[in-house]
């Protein structure tokens, strides 16, 4: 990586990536490794995560239901109130 700017110019792209392919082969063997990690990381993440958001929207839905029933409360009883005034 530290080669000047004239190797990659000078040199053909076929001789610079088998110098690279060692690179690559060695990451692939780590990540290889790590997929199972991985895997099983953001699964645990998912199931959090899923049970969260589904209890906030319960949470929500339970926070929004006083005002929305009392609203079509006042709707059903709008007769009574003009009357009333």
């Amino acid at each position: 990586m530290a080669a000047p700017y004239w190797f990659f110019v000078s040199t053909d792209s076929g001789h610079i990536l088998n110098r690279f392919t060692i690179l690559i082969a060695s990451a692939s063997k780590w990540a290889a490794m790590m997929y199972p990690v991985l895997f099983c990381v953001l699964y645990m993440l998912q199931k959090f995560y899923l049970r969260t958001s589904r209890q906030m929207r319960f949470l929500d839905l339970e926070a929004k239901s006083p005002p929305y029933s009392n609203f079509f409360e006042t709707l059903q009883g709008l007769v009574t109130i003009r009357d009333f005034g």
